[in-house]
């Protein structure tokens, strides 16, 4: 399996996410293949990949949020 490449530039770029995309665009196809081989439907595995994202993005948002009320409170208690 090859391995995914690094942002093409350091930092933010107009076209960082679309080459995201293109790096775990066959991942994400040899994982439905598979899953389908496996007896799900393309449509079950394709939203059960959505749903999974979804909740990752979700997950990252609150540890985001926890991370920044942490920062807060250890800079009032260092004042």
């Amino acid at each position: 399996m090859p391995t995914i490449q690094p942002p093409a530039y350091p930092g933010k770029y107009e076209d960082r996410f679309l080459d995201c995309q293109r790096e775990i665009d066959t991942r994400i196809i040899d994982l439905v293949s598979e899953a389908c081989r496996a007896g799900w439907s393309a449509q079950e595995v394709l939203a059960a990949v959505i749903e999974v994202a979804d909740n990752l993005m979700l997950g990252a948002d609150e540890n985001d949020q926890v991370n920044a009320l942490l920062s807060a409170l250890k800079n009032r208690t260092a004042e």
